[in-house]
């Protein structure tokens, strides 16, 4: 049965990914006014909203340096500093091989996880009006490497990886940026549960850009997927600040998961109950090649 909804949804998002293609090429043979090129907009400041994927993407040439932090519950007070004793964090990169392709790797301490991710450019919203969405589509795989908590027949590359994709929507109106984003999550072995799960959610965000340099954000995830262990939807609001050449996202939620599989599945406590958490996404950019976009 799990098999059977992997295909499903395989196949739901191929005739997507193949519908919207041939609107865009549809789209790229209208014939523009003259004196009125149309441009890309951008969304989102970066390739993450808070903790999940927005659609935005390097560009091509372009490396990315991505440090995730994420400190502890901010309702311990001083004797942990509202969380600052304690932290948790990612180390990634994400490169841009085209104006539609991407791909990613990171390295969290939570499970000791590495994860990749590609993110592949459907459809880009542009400011004459004939492109009227941004439409991304993403999947990471990732796999622990904790020791000694996996059966024999699970400790192997195989039983420790987890794959997610997600359908990636957004569209600017004005200074306002919205985005939905249809999830799921496939875990082979889960030692909570002792079992393989599949686990669906949709995903929203938003951006209101104040300035060229200033956003607010957010980013809300609802499950609709009942698991055997406490589990929360991740609620998020934040701060983007653009230096230029640095982004940093400063981040309140209830979620330290800074990958999807994390994200999702992995999130014990709830705003009602105080469990808050402060965190921080600091991107650099380094360009590999001449900057011709």
């Amino acid at each position: 049965m799990k098999r059977f909804r992997l295909i499903i949804i395989s196949i739901v998002l191929s005739a997507t990914s193949t519908a919207v293609f041939s609107q865009s090429l549809l789209d790229s043979l209208q014939t523009v006014t003259p004196g009125q090129e149309s441009e890309s907009l951008q969304l989102f400041k970066g390739s993450l909203i808070h903790n999940g994927q927005s659609t935005e993407q390097a560009f091509p040439g372009e490396l990315k340096l991505n440090i995730q932090h994420r400190f502890g519950n901010i309702s311990n007070g001083l004797y942990d500093l509202f969380g600052l004793d304690v932290a948790t964090m990612r180390f990634g990169f994400e490169y841009g091989f085209n104006d539609w392709l991407s791909a990613s790797i990171g390295r969290s301490t939570f499970e000791k996880t590495y994860d990749a991710g590609i993110e592949a450019s459907l459809l880009k919203q542009n400011d004459t009006g004939n492109k009227p969405l941004d439409i991304n589509v993403f999947f990471q795989v990732s796999g622990n490497t904790l020791r000694n908590i996996y059966p024999d027949e699970y400790d192997k590359l195989s039983g420790r990886l987890a794959y997610s994709g997600q359908l990636l929507v957004g569209r600017q109106i004005g200074m306002l940026s919205l985005m939905l984003s249809p999830s799921f999550v496939y875990n082979t072995y889960d030692y909570r549960i002792a079992d393989s799960f599949m686990y669906y959610a949709l995903g929203s965000g938003g951006s209101i850009r104040i300035n060229e340099k200033v956003s607010l954000t957010a980013e809300y995830y609802y499950g609709f997927t009942d698991t055997p262990f406490t589990n929360y939807n991740p609620l998020s609001i934040g701060v983007d600040l653009d230096t230029g050449g640095h982004l940093f996202q400063l981040i309140f939620s209830n979620s330290t998961g800074m990958f999807n599989k994390s994200m999702l599945v992995n999130n014990p406590g709830r705003w009602l109950d105080g469990n808050i958490y402060f965190g921080f996404n600091l991107i650099r950019t380094f360009y590999l090649t001449s900057k011709n976009y």
